[in-house]
């Protein structure tokens, strides 16, 4: 049920008092009909915030924190990453979309896959939590193939930059180490490699962004066979 006008008020008054801006998450639920009891916001507030250590940013990327259970949601997924995994809290600070997943469908089937099947050191992701979002077979399998297979990167390599994962296979990862390979500058780190922008990274390749602009269109379809064969692979294991 939708509450009323004073109900409204009063939770605006309470995030307010916090330092949140009220519109940008009183509205959210109000469209979602989901209103929780003030005494539950407070409740989930003293735990992030004082007995946890995080910051309020939480609950400013993910609202719906608000309405989860301490003991039957929270608790066990804090325990789990931080007691089971080892991890540092602070990883809800920076995805704080972790309090939505699930603990056997999400978190631990991802933490087999990366720490078991690809052999990578669990650290990753507290340096990438958005790992954790990725999905399997089509994102975090595919990347891997191409950078370890194709490519020859190490698993040290991917330890020391997991934000490699974080950026698009047929944007991003592809065009710039194919560009690298063809400029014969793939001694470089992942990193230098993969973060800076498309200026940046020309003057790396010691060219400019128009000639990178030229090999992305000109090779367009060769990205696009090379993503695909990559589908193929990831089909096939």
């Amino acid at each position: 049920m939708i509450p009323d006008s004073l109900t409204i008020r009063e939770r605006e008054d309470w995030l307010l008092d916090r330092g949140f801006n009220p519109k940008s998450i009183a509205n959210r639920w109000i469209t979602s009909n989901t209103y929780a009891p003030i005494e539950i916001m407070e409740v989930c507030y003293n735990y992030i915030t004082h007995e946890l250590g995080l910051d309020t940013k939480v609950f400013k990327k993910n609202p719906f924190v608000f309405h989860l259970s301490i003991e039957d949601n929270l608790k066990p997924k804090v325990e789990y990453i931080t007691q089971e995994l080892g991890l540092d809290a602070k990883v809800f600070e920076k995805n704080p979309q972790l309090f939505n997943l699930s603990i056997e469908n999400t978190l631990k089937p991802k933490v087999k896959y990366i720490a078991q099947e690809l052999g990578l050191d669990i650290s990753i992701f507290e340096m990438l939590p958005q790992l954790f979002n990725l999905d399997i077979e089509n994102n975090i399998k595919l990347k891997y193939l191409y950078l370890t297979s194709e490519i020859g990167i190490s698993n040290i390599d991917l330890e020391r930059f997991p934000a490699a994962f974080s950026y698009s296979l047929k944007k991003r990862i592809i065009p710039r180490l194919e560009f690298a390979k063809s400029r014969n500058k793939t001694n470089l780190s992942l990193s230098s490699l993969l973060a800076p922008n498309d200026i940046v990274f020309a003057n790396k390749m010691e060219t400019d962004i128009a000639h990178y602009d030229v090999f992305k269109s000109e090779n367009e379809a060769f990205i696009k066979e090379i993503y695909d064969s990559l589908t193929k692979a990831a089909a096939r294991t």
